[in-house]
């Protein structure tokens, strides 16, 4: 479930900060532009975040005190990240 709500908040910030970069995108006929923009980037910079995190996580902490890699705490600061890496974008130039 924290896996679900992390990525939920994120793609629904993703899509209110860059539906009118992603619109323009699509007006001029660049598809992957607007997809990346609301979510293939997103998604690819939490889960990439995410992965580092837990890793991190399990060799510091052993096996046994880290839950599950859908279940663990670590979605918050990735989702956290990650929604640093969208507004940035969103506010960036271009």
């Amino acid at each position: 479930m924290p896996q679900f709500v992390a990525i939920a908040v994120l793609l629904a910030v993703a899509f209110l900060l860059n539906v009118r970069r992603a619109a323009t995108a699509v007006g001029d006929g660049d598809w992957g532009t607007a997809l990346g923009s609301l979510t293939v980037g997103p998604l690819v910079v939490f889960y990439a975040v995410h992965t580092v995190l837990y890793v991190a996580g399990r060799l510091l902490r052993g096996r046994d005190r880290m839950r599950a890699y859908t279940a663990s705490r670590t979605h918050y600061a990735a989702a956290v990240v990650a929604l640093l890496v969208v507004v940035g974008a969103a506010l960036g130039p271009g």
